[in-house]
């Protein structure tokens, strides 16, 4: 499960969407999310607590914001795909599916952290600037990836952490760390016929 955490104005915005729920879902993964206007275009900015991986999506109509969960599916799958460079085809194929079970539900609600809304202004103000220095947004998810991995590869700290890590490195280890789980219950199953149907959310 993927539990968002949505500002103040974009819960507004994306008021169809919110559903009651507890601060936090122990179970579920958790993204920080916030719009901004920039350049006549609607902008959102995720960014996953833990590893503190931003993602982001541009030219988003306002009238389309109820589609942004199948849109961030889809996103998800291709950058997890992207930055845990299997070359294994049947291990990125596990992946693909651990990726598409885990965000198969998806929660929304308001919510705020202080810690992780200074990675979220850091990341608005770079994109500003690039924004302004070539005179136009990301156009493709392509684009707003490769904006995303400069942001991601750049080493960060926050509380708790003493040492600066790369974002980009701790959610592609996060989501190997599943994988490789995933393969360890399967390989028990198939020995002891034991049921193998939970994904827990292991991270390194």
């Amino acid at each position: 499960m993927l539990q968002f955490h949505l500002s103040k104005t974009l819960a507004k915005q994306m008021q169809s969407l919110l559903v009651p729920a507890p601060d936090i879902r122990p179970e579920g993964m958790q993204w920080y999310a916030q719009g901004i206007s920039l350049l006549g275009e609607q902008c959102i900015l995720a960014i996953e607590a833990h590893s503190r991986y931003l993602m982001v999506f541009c030219n988003l109509p306002l009238t389309e914001l109820e589609n942004f969960p199948l849109l961030f599916r889809e996103r998800l799958w291709r950058e997890v795909i992207a930055v845990c460079l299997l070359e294994d085809k049947q291990a990125q194929e596990t992946l693909g599916k651990l990726v598409d079970q885990l965000s198969e539900q998806q929660v929304y609600q308001q919510g705020y952290d202080a810690s992780i809304n200074v990675h979220l202004q850091q990341a608005i103000r770079s994109l500003e600037s690039e924004a302004q220095q070539l005179g136009r947004l990301p156009q493709t998810p392509e684009e707003e990836f490769n904006f995303g991995l400069r942001s991601n590869s750049h080493p960060t700290r926050y509380k708790g952490q003493h040492q600066p890590f790369q974002p980009v490195r701790i959610f592609a280890d996060g989501w190997l760390g599943m994988l490789e789980y995933h393969q360890y219950q399967r390989q028990v199953h198939q020995e002891s016929g034991a049921p193998d149907n939970v994904v827990p959310l292991r991270r390194h």
